[in-house]
C-alpha cells in the first residue's frame, strides 16, 4: 500500500499515484494550520493506518487468538511485521502479513498481502465500542444461509471467501479510504491492484487535486482560485460529495469528478433486509447513510446538507458532529 507521500511506505499496493496534480496534504498545513490539527485527530485522517503498537488493538499487540464465528485468527509478530494466522483458501492454516489497519468508529478491519500482490481484507473484524470479535462475512458480502442465528460459512475458493474477489480491498474499498485512487490492472495477474496518493481522505479527497491552487496562490495568479469549495457547488452536488462513500453502491460510470452528480456514476443499493436497516430505512452497520439522507424532506425541501451537523475536518464529538 506505498504512496507517494507516505514517509515510510509500506509494501502491498504500488509506490505512486495517478498522473493529476495531487500534492498531498502536507501542502496544505502552512496555509490552513486549525484546520489540519482538527482533521489529523479525526476518523478521515485515520481511516487507514499502517499496523503498528499504536494502530492495532491491544489484543493483536498481545500476541493472542481471537474467535470470529465459523472460524480465529491467532496473531503474532515477527520483527517489524505484524502475521495473522488463519485459514487460507485452499482451507490450510497459513500465515499472512497483516499491513494495515481500516475504521476506527464502528468496525476494525484489517488487511492481509498475498503472494499474488494483491491486498485482501481479513476475516476477523473488530466491533469498536464493544470491542467484540466477528466474521462480516454475510452482513457485508451476502454470503450464507438465511438463518441469522447461525454464523456463516464460506467456503475455501468461493468469491465471498476473503481471499476471494469480492474481499478485494483494492477493487471494493480503497476508493473511500484513500485519496487519489487509481486502479492498475497487474501484468499477468500479479501485482498491486491499485495506487493513490495519500492514506486516509485527506484534504484532495474533497476538495480536489490541489496543485493548480497551490500554484494559483503561491504565484499570486490572477483570475479564479481553481480549488473546489464544497460551499460554491449547487445543493444537490454538495450531498454528493459525500455521498461518494457514505452510500451504498455499485459503480456504473466512471470518471466521478467532485462536483458532478453521484447518481449518474453511482446506482444506490437499496437497504431492504430487516438486519440491515431500521423500520424507518435507516442503515444499521457502516456509515451507508447517504441514499435515505439524500431523499429525505430534510434535503430535498429544507436544503440541509452533511456538513449543516457534521464538519468533515473533525470535531472532537463523535462522528465529527458540529454540536456535542
Amino acid at each position: 500500500l506505498g504512496g507517494a507521500f507516505l514517509e515510510r511506505p509500506a509494501s502491498g499496493e504500488e509506490e505512486g499515484a495517478p498522473d493529476v496534480a495531487y500534492v498531498g496534504t502536507a501542502a496544505c498545513i502552512e496555509c490552513h494550520k486549525e484546520h489540519h490539527q482538527r482533521w489529523e485527530g479525526s476518523s478521515h485522517a485515520m481511516t487507514v493506518e499502517v499496523a503498528s503498537e499504536s494502530s492495532l488493538p491491544p489484543s493483536i499487540v498481545a500476541e493472542e487468538r481471537v474467535e470470529h464465528p465459523p472460524g480465529s485468527t491467532r496473531y503474532s509478530r515477527d520483527g517489524e511485521r505484524w502475521i495473522a494466522e488463519t485459514v487460507g483458501p485452499d482451507g490450510k492454516t497459513t500465515e499472512y502479513h497483516l499491513t494495515h489497519v481500516v475504521g476506527r468508529m464502528r468496525v476494525r478491519m484489517f488487511l492481509a498481502l498475498m503472494a499474488d500482490g494483491r491486498t485482501q481484507v481479513l476475516p476477523a473484524m473488530l466491533e469498536a465500542p464493544t470491542g467484540e470479535w466477528f466474521d462480516y462475512t454475510k452482513l457485508i458480502f451476502g454470503a450464507g444461509g438465511t438463518d441469522w442465528d447461525k454464523p456463516p460459512i464460506v467456503k475455501p475458493g468461493d468469491p465471498s471467501f476473503w481471499t476471494g474477489p469480492v474481499r478485494s480491498w483494492g477493487a471494493k474499498c480503497a476508493r473511500c479510504h484513500v485519496t487519489g485512487y487509481e486502479p492498475v490492472r497487474p501484468v499477468g495477474g500479479k501485482g498491486p491492484r491499485l495506487r493513490y496518493r495519500e492514506l486516509g481522505v485527506g484534504c484532495e479527497m474533497c476538495h480536489g487535486p490541489g496543485g493548480a491552487h497551490v500554484e494559483h496562490r503561491a504565484q499570486g495568479l490572477p483570475g479564479e482560485d481553481p480549488i473546489l469549495r464544497y460551499r460554491d457547488l449547487p445543493h444537490d452536488r454538495q450531498v454528493s460529495t459525500c455521498l461518494q462513500c457514505h452510500m451504498e453502491s455499485e459503480v456504473v460510470g466512471d470518471g466521478f469528478k467532485l462536483g458532478d452528480d453521484i447518481f449518474d456514476h453511482r446506482d444506490p443499493t437499496l437497504l431492504i433486509d430487516p438486519e440491515r436497516v431500521d423500520p424507518s430505512g435507516r442503515p444499521l452497520e457502516l456509515i451507508y447513510d447517504g441514499l435515505p439522507f439524500s431523499t429525505s424532506r430534510c434535503v430535498k425541501e429544507g436544503k440541509l446538507t452533511c456538513v449543516t451537523c457534521h464538519d468533515p475536518h473533525g470535531t472532537g464529538n463523535p462522528s465529527q458532529m458540529k454540536y456535542a
